[in-house]
Order: C-alpha cells, then sequence, then structure tokens
C-alpha cells in the first residue's frame, strides 16, 4: 500500500524531473472494468465475459499545494503544446510506486479557489493516460 506522507511524487518533463514538495492528493480514475453479458434468453449461469472502458484513458489528478510559478509556466506550456509527461508517486520506504507514462496534461493547471483557506492554495494538475500501473514491492526486512 502506497501512502502519501512517505512518497516522492515527480512529474518528468522534456527529461527533466520535476519534485513536487507539497501534494496534497492523488487520485486515479480507471473506466475499465471485467464485466459479463449473455443473451436475453440464455439458460447458463456464466455468462460470457468481456472487458468495458478499454477506449477511455485513466484520470490522474494530484493536488499540488502552492505550486511554484516556474513550474506552473511551464505545465501550462506542456498543455498548449499537446507534449506528453510522465508521472510517478514513489514510496521512500520500499520503491513501490504508482506511474503514468505517456501522460498528456488534460487541464490548463490553475488555481480554482481564491479565499483564506489552505485548500484555496491547491493547484490540480490533471493527467490522462492508457499506461498507468502500480509496482509493488515487498518491505526490505
Amino acid at each position: 500500500m502506497l501512502k502519501l506522507y512517505d512518497c516522492d511524487c515527480v512529474m518528468t518533463i522534456r527529461g527533466v524531473r520535476y519534485d513536487f514538495v507539497h501534494v496534497d492528493s492523488v487520485t486515479v480514475e480507471d473506466p475499465e472494468t471485467m464485466d459479463l453479458v449473455r443473451g436475453a434468453n440464455a439458460g447458463n449461469k456464466e455468462g460470457l465475459d468481456f472487458k468495458s472502458g478499454t477506449k477511455e484513458p485513466k484520470t490522474l489528478t494530484t493536488s499540488v499545494v502552492a505550486l511554484p510559478p516556474a513550474l506552473h509556466t511551464l505545465i501550462k506550456d506542456v498543455y498548449d503544446n499537446g507534449e506528453r509527461v510522465e508521472f510517478s508517486a514513489i514510496s521512500r520506504k520500499t520503491g513501490s510506486g504508482k506511474h503514468a507514462k505517456r501522460c498528456l496534461v488534460s487541464q490548463r493547471p490553475q488555481q480554482f479557489t481564491l479565499d483564506s483557506s489552505p485548500e484555496s492554495l491547491n493547484t490540480p494538475i490533471i493527467l490522462k493516460s492508457f499506461d498507468v500501473e502500480d509496482v509493488l514491492k515487498e518491505p526490505e526486512a
């Protein structure tokens, strides 16, 4: 299991690694599921299995607190140019991680809330990718 407080969250842009120092959350939405179907007149209880949601990409939303202006400008430039990036959340204890490759920055980075709450410092970075995987390693004894 990955715990955000134990993870380094990094984005690789144009071959350069950028560390997000203050990450509030990382959320993954995966539309891919296994399903069952059968004909309306079928008498069997097993059905036919199929995979759905394979046409839709996985969505990663990373909430970054106090995104530095230079990195904000770089990510906006990547968004405007339709470039691809990589994102990883890697455990400092085990080396396990969640890795997303060939990601498209899906939405221009922007601060959505302006008020006096700590949450107003969050900037969501929204990525889309078909290549997201968890690499889980056993903790060292």
